[in-house]
């Protein structure tokens, strides 16, 4: 099967099973209009040249001069609600759950980071509560949970939908690895646990049970390591933590004094985005700096240095597989969320 430019793995290998948005293919052939609620979208430079590993996907809007970091500002969608995105291991598509235009409860679908159509990946009828990607450029997976069903849900090479058992756990949020081992944050006894899961016959073990946040937590470049969320008891802050990637031992990583969610590691390991709204009522994307190594911070009680990085109301930030680019939400053009891609700048 020949994959479309653009267009990445799944769309190629689902074609016949998923439920596309909107007709479509590379830029040569894309429609004068966009599909339903997706902007336009640029795939060459000025003088024609093919840009494949550039995300092109939709069209250039203003950028905010107090936004040192991010430039290039481009809006993908319009009239969606995005609420959670993360990007294929090869950086060609980005998955969003979201509510798509002139529908109510949220899916999971599939974005091209240059031309070509959405595509949904859950089942038609699934609210999806939650969900992860993770594994290799050459063997991705995908995993999705919703608030009714019990366990979780993989989308197969083939394109089928099955589920994956984990005993009785009622997933509220998940990250998944390289190695596509997945970490699930559910309940158990009414409070969250941390559990890492085997995609196959292994029970889930728990790795975290106290104070853990109901956020995705973050599994670091080296994976050794998951960053969480973590509510204190004193005060009501919010602390973004960190425990070894077996649960044994750990520290902090910085006080947000406030909500906290979505977690993203640069694939440098230099930087861990958030959004949080601890300096204004809505929400605004963060990173700490982190300070050298994970055990110095943990011998010394080092903290990360808080940079802020969007001011114009956004959310779900999630870093490209190269770092160059941010992908996130904002209702910075309108008063939906939609989805946002920004080049990352490290150094500005």
């Amino acid at each position: 099967m020949t994959l479309r430019p653009g267009v990445g793995w799944i769309a190629a290998a689902f074609t016949a099973l998923l439920v596309p948005l909107g007709c479509g293919g590379s830029a040569a052939d894309a429609p004068a209009k966009p599909p339903m609620g997706q902007m336009p979208s640029a795939s060459t430079s000025a003088a024609g040249e093919w840009l494949p590993w550039r995300v092109t996907a939709g069209t250039s809007v203003p950028s905010d001069d107090r936004e040192e970091r991010l430039f290039e500002v481009r809006r993908v969608t319009e009239g969606w609600i995005v609420q959670q995105i993360a990007w294929t291991p090869d950086g060609t598509n980005m998955l969003v759950a979201a509510v798509r235009p002139g529908e109510r409860g949220l899916s999971l679908n599939m974005i091209p980071s240059s031309a070509g159509p959405a595509t949904r990946l859950s089942r038609i009828g699934d609210e999806v509560r939650a969900f992860a990607v993770g594994g290799t450029k050459s063997a991705p997976r995908i995993v999705y949970s919703t608030p009714k069903g019990r366990g979780l849900f993989e989308v197969d090479a083939e394109g089928v939908v099955r589920q994956v058992e984990i005993g009785a756990l009622s997933v509220d949020a998940a990250t998944m690895g390289p190695d596509s081992k997945v970490f699930v944050v559910a309940k158990e006894s009414s409070a969250p646990h941390i559990f890492s899961v085997e995609l196959g016959d292994k029970a889930p073990k728990p790795i975290l049970s106290t104070d853990v946040a109901t956020i995705a937590p973050a599994i670091s470049p080296d994976r050794s390591y998951v960053a969480y969320g973590r509510r204190e008891t004193s005060g009501g802050a919010r602390v973004l933590a960190y425990a070894s990637i077996e649960g044994r031992s750990g520290g902090e990583l910085a006080t947000v004094d406030h909500a906290l969610r979505h977690l993203s590691f640069h694939p440098s390991g230099r930087w861990l985005a958030f959004s949080s709204d601890r300096d204004t009522l809505a929400f605004d994307i963060y990173a700490v700096e982190l300070p050298g190594t994970l055990s110095v911070m943990g011998g010394s009680g080092a903290r990360g240095e808080l940079h802020r990085l969007t001011f114009s109301q956004a959310d779900a930030p999630s870093f490209s597989p190269d770092g160059r680019s941010l992908a996130f939400s904002s209702t910075r053009q309108g008063a939906t969320s939609d989805l946002y891609v920004a080049r990352f700048l490290e150094d500005p």
